[in-house]
């Protein structure tokens, strides 16, 4: 048995934006030692804990607002429309046909 590689697929244009937001992201994490007294030490991990449940609390509330939007009848229409374009583009004969399309797409992007 020959084994083959599984070709990549193309990355989507939501997949495409998402790492354009990636890399303009901060995504490092400096360690500093310093001296801190007793008292300083228990107020730092206090507001630590106090922002760890206030990210927490955050992401929770986005997570539920999410699922919620992609239950609604409008993200299930605005998702097929936006499909059904994507894939118009893919089959576009001629280049005006295919330039109204990209038009189209670009007020989608923009809502």
């Amino acid at each position: 048995m020959i084994k083959t590689r599984q070709k990549r697929k193309p990355k989507t244009d939501d997949e495409k934006l998402l790492k354009k937001v990636r890399k303009s992201m901060p995504m490092h994490t400096v360690q500093v030692e310093i001296t801190v007294s007793d008292q300083q030490h228990w107020r730092l991990l206090r507001i630590g804990e106090h922002l760890r449940v206030i990210r927490n609390t955050v992401l929770g509330q986005l997570v539920n607002n999410y699922r919620q939007m992609i239950r609604t009848k409008a993200y299930k229409r605005l998702s097929e429309n936006y499909r059904s374009l994507c894939e118009r583009m893919g089959k576009a004969d001629n280049v005006k046909t295919l330039q109204e399309l990209t038009e189209r797409k670009k007020i989608f992007i923009e809502r």
